[in-house]
């Protein structure tokens, strides 16, 4: 009995990593805190999202690749003792184009910019694949 529950689980645990790495389109938050003074701390609060496909910053750094993914970019500006930061889709390179930022950081889910500290659909991916070489 307990074996055919791990199973299931492990199928479970499958499926959800493969619906996390086949979705098509990314979207991501977007904010940029000299906009909106919140987007440093974005916990508990509604952030508007974007598709790639309309992203400033794609269109600003065609450069910097055509894959994309999401981003948090704090960086410090001459004129502001305040870091000023950046969420939103960017080519997958954009972190490259600013070797002194404070801290740029992307992911490759939908909504994985929510904070700094991402990427949990990357831990079901690999509990899926492990999953995947014990059960199957």
């Amino acid at each position: 009995m307990a074996s055919c529950i791990s199973r299931y689980m492990c199928k479970a645990l499958i499926l959800l990593a493969c619906i996390q790495i086949g979705s098509t389109s990314l979207r991501c938050y977007t904010c940029k805190s000299s906009f909106n003074g919140d987007c440093d701390d974005v916990r508990g609060r509604t952030l508007p999202d974007e598709g790639c496909e309309n992203s400033k910053l794609v269109k600003a750094f065609p450069q910097a690749g055509t894959t994309y993914v999401c981003v948090v970019h704090r960086m410090a500006q001459s004129d502001d003792p305040n870091l000023s930061v950046v969420r939103g889709c960017a080519p997958d390179h954009y972190c490259d184009l600013f070797p002194n930022s404070n801290e740029c950081v992307t992911c490759t889910t939908s909504y994985c910019n929510s904070s700094a500290k991402i990427m949990p659909s990357i831990i079901v991916s690999i509990i899926g694949f492990v999953c995947a070489k014990l059960c199957l």
